[in-house]
């Protein structure tokens, strides 16, 4: 399995509301360090994965979650049109 299929594949529960600190990803996923991180890096410029970076009074972390496709089962009324 690749570095970004189990990537995917680990944030699948995860959402904006609940997501994986960059450590644990990183741990879970294993394998080169590198090669998981430049996977991560792909999956965000793709718009796979969201990222974030929380700040907080101990010092801030890293978080990411999987994008969930947003599908319009019909479609809308155009603008300027009745």
């Amino acid at each position: 399995m690749s570095a970004r299929a189990r990537i995917l594949s680990t944030l699948k529960p995860h959402n904006a509301a609940n997501p994986m600190d960059a450590g644990d990803l990183l741990a879970t996923v294993g394998g080169c360090e590198a090669t998981a991180w430049a996977a991560v890096e792909e999956l965000v410029a793709e718009h796979q994965v969201m990222t974030c970076r929380i700040h907080r009074p101990g010092g801030s972390v890293v978080v990411f979650w999987p994008m969930g496709k947003l599908v319009n089962a019909r479609p809308g009324r155009k603008a300027g049109r009745k």
